[in-house]
């Protein structure tokens, strides 16, 4: 009952229930603070596949929640955290309003990574648990990163050819040595297309992610395909197969890997899988043979 009256007053009072809130989180409290983000998500629900209520008290909502989600984002299961591995298209005016929020928020997320992993070069002798935890903090700073990105794509798409530009603006400015958000950029590029004019915009980072030195950018840009709208496979030129093509005989796993694991959710146009048939049929020969790539 008293979740449910914090929630009337900040859907009501927003601004004066929040700088509430935040004075009771002044002494960091973890029940405190697990309980205002228990407030804060509950303005921000909705019925399924229904458009959401954007007002005042969600921008507040959405905004304190990405924010704690990024101090600590090493927890996977924190509450803020939890709330934006889901992207939700419902809430894409949200996802415009803090786009920059957003954007700023994954390459925060960016030097809380470098930096777990400067720390463990520093450590004298790593054992097996060591190990397993800088692993598991490194996961789940990338998931919650990749989520991040997507709600931000998703903002650019609902803003249309501005928004797009917007993020691929971005994208292009983030410095080569930071792989994990290029490669995290160029995995959501997919999800800006709505049409034609919006592919050519993005053709050429997309091409160029493909052939990038960093494997693990060329990973997320094959990996881009899967998300490709049906409707909108036959226009992709003839470029972009024959570089796809390419990546099925990287000799990096994770690059290969992703490529083919793409092709189960969005396949060839049937006019270019000669391009692929060859190179598919390489792997499975290989792997057959293989007991350490069963699948």
């Amino acid at each position: 009952y008293l979740r449910e009256a914090a929630t009337r007053c900040l859907d009501r009072y927003p601004e004066v229930t929040d700088k509430l809130i935040q004075a009771y989180l002044a002494d960091r409290d973890s029940i405190g603070r697990k309980e205002a983000n228990r407030t804060y998500i509950s303005v921000l629900r909705n019925n399924f596949r229904k458009k959401a209520q954007v007002g005042k008290p969600q921008e507040i909502a959405f905004r304190r929640l990405l924010w704690t989600a990024v101090e600590n984002p090493e927890d996977g299961m924190d509450d803020a955290g939890q709330f934006f591995r889901h992207s939700r298209d419902e809430f894409s005016e949200l996802a415009v309003v803090n786009f920059d929020d957003l954007i700023g928020a994954a390459a925060t997320l960016s030097e809380k990574y470098e930096q777990i992993d400067k720390d463990s070069l520093l450590q004298v002798e790593e054992n097996f648990l060591d190990h397993l935890d800088k692993r598991n903090k490194l996961s789940a700073i990338d998931v919650l990163q990749q989520s991040l990105i997507e709600w931000a794509s998703i903002g650019a798409k609902y803003k249309g050819e501005e928004g797009i530009k917007d993020y691929l603006s971005l994208y292009r400015k983030i410095p080569e040595e930071q792989t994990q958000m290029r490669g995290n950029m160029i995995a959501h590029v997919s999800k800006l297309l709505t049409g034609v004019e919006s592919l050519k915009m993005t053709l050429s980072d997309w091409y160029r992610a493909l052939m990038d030195e960093s494997t693990l950018v060329r990973a997320h840009a094959i990996k881009a395909w899967e998300d490709v709208p049906y409707d909108l496979v036959s226009n992709f030129p003839d470029l972009f197969f024959e570089a796809y093509a390419v990546l099925l005989m990287d000799k990096y796993v994770i690059v290969h890997k992703y490529a083919v694991y793409s092709l189960r959710r969005r396949s060839f146009p049937k006019e270019k899988r000669h391009l692929i048939k060859a190179h598919l049929w390489n792997l499975i020969s290989y792997y057959s043979e293989s007991d350490k790539q069963d699948d």
